[in-house]
């Protein structure tokens, strides 16, 4: 589930972007959605909400009707707009709750079919990475792609030599 993903896996979403998501397949039908958001966290302590929800199956609701619905309650605006956020996909972009939740239910989808074999999956979503090292005065868009693909292809090496427990039998790909 999205709480025994780590502190570490939360820590670097946290260093990397200011929006992040954990989508975890937790069976066959059991999918978890885990949001890492720094205007969700405040000074009395750390929110780091998860959602439960499940697969279509026999007529049900698609897992993006399930966020609608749980999305639109009074209890999660501030979660509904960090989902809007991600729906703002250009920069100076207007945010749409619609166009976030529509890109997370299509990584659930590419998820399950990519591993449709596998029980037990989880998808690390890090938006507008942010390098905030000395070196981040990367102005252009290039520049910053440039940044990103230099962190991408870091972790791809790092992360399988430095967690050492992970199994052999662990796919992971970044």
């Amino acid at each position: 589930t999205f709480w025994f993903s780590g502190v570490g896996l939360k820590q670097s979403c946290a260093a990397l972007s200011d929006l992040s998501f954990v989508l975890v397949k937790n069976g066959i039908n059991n999918f978890e959605l885990g949001i890492i958001a720094k205007v969700l966290q405040k000074d009395d302590g750390v929110y780091l909400p998860c959602f439960e929800f499940k697969g279509v199956h026999n007529g049900g609701k698609t897992i993006g009707q399930q966020m609608l619905e749980t999305f639109a309650k009074t209890k999660y605006k501030e979660v509904k707009e960090c989902i809007a956020e991600y729906g703002k996909v250009r920069s100076g972009g207007n945010p749409s709750v619609a166009r976030g939740i529509a890109r997370l239910s299509k990584h659930f989808d590419d998820m399950t079919q990519k591993f449709f074999d596998e029980p037990f999956v989880f998808e690390v979503i890090v938006d507008k990475v942010i390098h905030r090292g000395e070196s981040s005065e990367a102005s252009g868009s290039q520049d910053k792609n440039d940044v990103v693909r230099d962190i991408i292809n870091e972790l791809q090496h790092e992360i399988p030599r430095r967690y050492l427990h992970l199994s052999e039998s662990l796919k992971f790909c970044v």
